[in-house]
């Protein structure tokens, strides 16, 4: 990592309630090359039934589109309720983004 204070950058990741225990250790041997630490990275889970409660999703549909529907697509519009108090910066970077130089 090339911030010029990694002490201070946190991994938050989203992932679905759902998610069994070992996908979630992949995920975490995964990002460990982009922490100096296991501190640094963190997981909440998003309950998606929960957040979006009786909304009906409707979205295009169609391979040319993925899966549009899932609720995880939403996640990123309750990162103020996801994530804790405090954080003053955030970028949201999609599963599908790769960061090719420093973002800092």
């Amino acid at each position: 990592a090339a911030a010029k204070d990694v002490t201070r950058l946190r991994l938050f990741v989203i992932i679905d309630i759902d998610t069994p225990n070992k996908v979630k250790n992949g995920l975490m041997q995964a990002l460990h090359c982009a922490s100096e630490t296991d501190k640094q990275i963190r997981f909440i889970k998003f309950d998606a039934q929960q957040a979006l409660g009786n909304i009906t999703l409707k979205a295009p549909e169609g391979p040319a589109y993925g899966n549009l529907k899932t609720p995880a697509n939403f996640a990123r519009f309750f990162l103020a309720q996801l994530l804790p108090q405090g954080i003053h910066r955030l970028l949201y970077l999609d599963a599908d983004v790769i960061v090719m130089r420093d973002v800092s």
